[in-house]
């Protein structure tokens, strides 16, 4: 069972560590104010929910750690994996490796099963290129770093080059040794009323919080009303606000010395936040990998929003909204008790406040013989 930490900013905490804590993160807040009464559901008070697996694709990761931290840090994470098309001779089957030792002049057993014939090949003639013995070669040598493909690394790079290239964008990711990358901030915190609260800075740069968002397959919109239509779906007005929040949270944290996991370096980068970047904005990079099947093209579309403007506003008040919900259900219905919600009759009437609005297609204008009669 994983330790709730008390409150305070946090470095390179393991997302399983941030995400085991029983607070209210973003998306618990974005969860609240769309969906409402369902937010218990989904939450960890349920104790009845379904985990779903996790996504064991490490392209998003590997995109977050290379552009918002530098290559340096994705290369120190992530490892290559062996591409069969890079190796000649290969054996991967059975056979494959029977005929390439009986060349090498290696005795083989009679009914020698596969695992036998690995490990032939791997003493005997280590020349050989065996695909079971690559691979496990591979996995000792990456030791705790994620694999990924080549084509992957290869897009990831590519990718991470348009981001850092931007001509807008590009300058806030130079990093050297007075502007240290701060990727993954974690700060805990406390409402005055006592709500647990908990939020994860993609990336916290001097002028700006950051953060990267995939894309997908869009509809063949322009990307400018895609992007809003995302901000809308998925609550990134929210998101932006309550990340606002964590970072006003942050500053606190960092005057009081409440900094946990910090290098000496970062410390001192740390510091000089609250002082020299009192204010800061807020920039989106969405991103869409690229797919050389569907024929889609790496597409980095970046968009900036400055603090208080009006769709920061719209995230305070949505954000007020959903915690308004929560201290509702909390004192009607308490942790352990379904949240559910039964709304009030409504009618087609207008001018009534419980009213149903159907769309204008409904209609249907060719009216009964016996309309008349049958209605009176």
């Amino acid at each position: 069972m994983t330790a709730l930490l008390p409150d305070g900013l946090y470095l390179h905490l393991d997302e399983d560590i941030y995400f085991a804590q029983k607070r209210l993160g973003s998306s618990d807040i974005v969860k609240l104010f769309q969906q409402r009464e369902g937010w218990w559901w989904s939450s960890h008070l349920n104790t009845r929910r379904v985990e779903k697996p996790k996504d064991a694709l490490n392209f998003g990761k590997a995109l977050h750690a290379a552009i918002l931290e530098g290559i340096g840090a994705y290369e120190a994470r992530f490892s290559v994996a062996p591409d069969k098309a890079d190796f000649k001779d290969l054996c991967v089957t059975v056979d494959d490796i029977a005929t390439a030792l009986r060349e090498a002049g290696v005795q083989i057993p009679s009914r020698a099963t596969k695992p036998v014939l690995v490990e032939l090949a791997r003493v005997e003639a280590p020349h050989i290129p065996v695909w079971e013995t690559i691979i496990a070669e591979f996995d000792v040598a990456r030791g705790k770093r994620d694999a990924i493909s080549s084509v992957e690394d290869w897009q990831i790079r590519m990718m991470a080059d348009l981001v850092h290239s931007h001509g807008e964008i590009g300058p806030l990711f130079n990093f050297s040794a007075e502007h240290l990358p701060l990727a993954e901030v974690s700060v805990l915190w406390t409402t005055d009323d006592g709500i647990k609260r908990r939020g994860r800075l993609d990336g916290m740069l001097p002028t700006a919080t950051g953060d990267l968002k995939s894309l997908g397959n869009w509809s063949g919109r322009p990307l400018s009303f895609e992007a809003g239509k995302a901000a809308n779906d998925r609550g990134l007005d929210i998101q932006m606000a309550d990340h606002h929040v964590a970072r006003r949270k942050a500053y606190e944290f960092i005057k009081a010395g409440n900094v946990h996991g910090a290098s000496d370096a970062e410390l001192a980068w740390l510091r000089r936040f609250p002082v020299e970047a009192p204010h800061w904005g807020y920039f989106w990079i969405f991103y869409q990998k690229p797919d050389d099947v569907a024929g889609r093209a790496p597409v980095v579309f970046p968009w900036w929003e400055d603090y208080g403007d009006e769709l920061h506003r719209f995230g305070h008040r949505k954000i007020h909204s959903a915690l308004e919900t929560y201290r509702r259900c909390m004192a009607e219905f308490g942790p352990g008790e379904p949240w559910t919600r039964v709304e009030r009759l409504h009618v087609t009437t207008e001018g009534q406040a419980d009213r149903v609005f159907v769309p204008h297609y409904i209609a249907f204008d060719h009216a009964a013989p016996d309309e008349e009669s049958a209605l009176a």
